[in-house]
């Protein structure tokens, strides 16, 4: 499992390297009893037309303290003219981590995927995906804590392949 997401990590990093740029917009929201304000460049965004695939991450904080958002789904292009809004991302998955940026055992993750988490795009506005992101997320990588409830913003750039 830690492997799973430390991989998971690392891949939509390395995704987000050529975008980040271009990258403007913000990502807020309530994650637990977490507040995260994720903005201009620590906020990143992708849609795969292709895989139809939507990406979307932020990351806030100092070098003792460190949050960090991704959230993904499959849906259809919310780019072209005439696209109807909202549209809910199928098989949504999302995480949210928090801790210590130097010592990975103390950065526990949450993570929700499927029914626990819905990802909506609400609108597309000069190149700004704008949308929510709520739902559950249960314990994952270091397995401990309690489920937190989320709930989101973000009106974010977005980079289209």
């Amino acid at each position: 499992m830690r492997r799973t997401t430390i991989g998971i990590i690392v891949a939509v990093s390395i995704a987000f390297v050529p975008t980040t740029g271009l990258a403007r917009g913000n990502l807020k929201g309530t994650f637990g009893a977490e507040r995260v304000k994720a903005r201009g460049l620590r906020v990143a965004c992708l849609y795969n037309r292709s895989l139809t695939f939507f990406t979307l991450a932020g990351a806030a904080g100092r070098a003792k303290r460190q949050k960090a958002v991704t959230a993904s789904g499959y849906g259809p292009d919310f780019s072209v003219p005439g696209a109807t809004f909202p549209i809910v991302l199928t098989g949504p998955i999302a995480t949210f981590g928090v801790g210590s940026g130097t010592d990975p055992s103390t950065f526990p993750v949450w993570t929700g995927r499927d029914e626990a988490v819905t990802l909506t795009i609400t609108g597309y506005k000069k190149g700004k995906a704008i949308g929510t992101l709520t739902g559950s997320l249960t314990p994952g990588v270091l397995g401990t804590g309690t489920p937190i409830e989320i709930t989101a913003t973000f009106a974010v750039k977005c980079t289209l392949q």
